[in-house]
């Protein structure tokens, strides 16, 4: 039995142009058992919840996190913040795992952030002069 944990991370285009969490910015978890998607769900990009649902969705099917022989993420879109807590996330549970990471056709041990947009930092008001 080989167990995948497959993410997703996609903003529609008017959500990425304004580099904002909209509505219509959504990250889908999947788990794939012997290459059948046997759970899955779409949430808000709120990455705090990101291992919570996968927790509960190998808990519904009576499996655990440790199962898991493989991690692969399908996109990498979104906000700076929500892109690096998806890349850390899936480097922890690969290192602590020992599952390779799948993306873009490549095999990973460490995945490297993969950001779609130029980087767009600003100071906060109150700094400014």
């Amino acid at each position: 039995m080989k167990l995948v944990l497959s993410l997703d991370n996609e903003v529609s285009r008017s959500s990425a142009a304004g580099y904002s969490a909209k509505d219509n910015n959504k990250i889908t978890i999947a788990i794939i058992k012997t290459g059948k998607i046997i759970a899955g769900q779409k949430i808000q990009a709120k990455t705090e919840k990101l291992l919570l649902t996968i927790d509960k969705l190998l808990k519904k099917y009576h499996l655990s996190i440790k199962q898991l022989q493989s991690i692969k993420v399908d996109k990498l879109n979104g906000t700076f913040s929500q892109v690096r807590a998806i890349v850390t996330l899936v480097n922890i549970l690969s290192f602590t795992l020992g599952a390779p990471i799948f993306y873009q056709g490549k095999r990973y041990k460490i995945l490297p952030p993969q950001y779609t947009h130029e980087l767009n930092i600003t100071s906060s008001t109150s700094q400014r002069t």
